[in-house]
Formats: C-alpha cells, sequence, structure tokens
C-alpha cells in the first residue's frame, strides 16, 4: 500500500514495514506524535515523505487533494 504514495521507493516501503507492519501502526504513530520518527539519528522515510502520509492519514476532509 506504502509503494502508492509519490517518492516511495521499494527500499524505503522496505524499511518501513521493518517498523510499521500496517496501515493501522502508521496512522497511529501520526496521531500521536505527528511523524514517523527516526532510528539510530535516521529517519525512517524523508521528510517530503513523512509530510504526504502524515496530510493523508490525518485529513479531515475526504475530498482534500493530497500533494506534496
Amino acid at each position: 500500500m506504502v509503494k502508492k504514495f509519490n517518492l516511495m521507493t521499494e527500499p524505503k516501503a522496505e524499511n518501513l514495514y521493518q517498523y510499521y507492519a500496517s496501515p493501522l501502526s502508521l496512522y497511529k504513530r501520526l496521531v500521536e506524535t505527528g511523524e514517523l520518527g527516526a532510528v539510530k539519528g535516521r529517519n525512517v522515510v524523508p521528510p517530503s515523505v513523512n509530510k504526504m502520509m502524515k496530510s493523508v492519514f490525518t485529513s479531515k476532509n475526504p475530498n482534500a487533494v493530497i500533494t506534496d
């Protein structure tokens, strides 16, 4: 599912899946903290991807057009 996001390459998606195994776990993390975090000083995903995913998972407007 996350590979459908613009700029989400296979390696980035696999890295994300190591920490968040489901869309629900992504949603919970984004609602609680607003970001997907970092491991050993490195972001789980790049800031642009984090911002886009946050917009998708936390949007209150179902008709909103999500852009980076």
